[in-house]
């Protein structure tokens, strides 16, 4: 795999498989930007076709966005989180 490449394998309980590649980068903050190569489904599982991934980790700060294609709708955003070290 190239320098600054990613390749991810994500297993779910709800019946989802996903392979993602991507790439990493580091300046202020470190980002990984993941696309799937390929969804798996398990015959229960709801209809999956793509994912888009960021993480964002900047000091003690972590981003997370997710797009997703599914169930007959277009890649669109789904979900953000943002978690904050605790120092306790």
């Amino acid at each position: 795999m190239a320098k600054g490449r990613l390749e991810v394998v994500l297993s779910h309980p709800t019946g989802v498989g996903e392979i993602l590649e991507g790439s990493i980068q580091s300046g202020s903050s470190i980002v990984f930007e993941l696309r799937t190569t390929s969804v798996t489904l398990t015959s229960t599982a709801k209809q999956v076709t793509e994912l888009h991934r960021r993480f964002e980790l900047d000091g003690d700060t972590l981003r997370y966005d997710l797009a997703m294609a599914a169930v007959g709708q277009p890649l669109t955003h789904h979900l953000t989180a943002e978690l904050h070290r605790s120092t306790e």
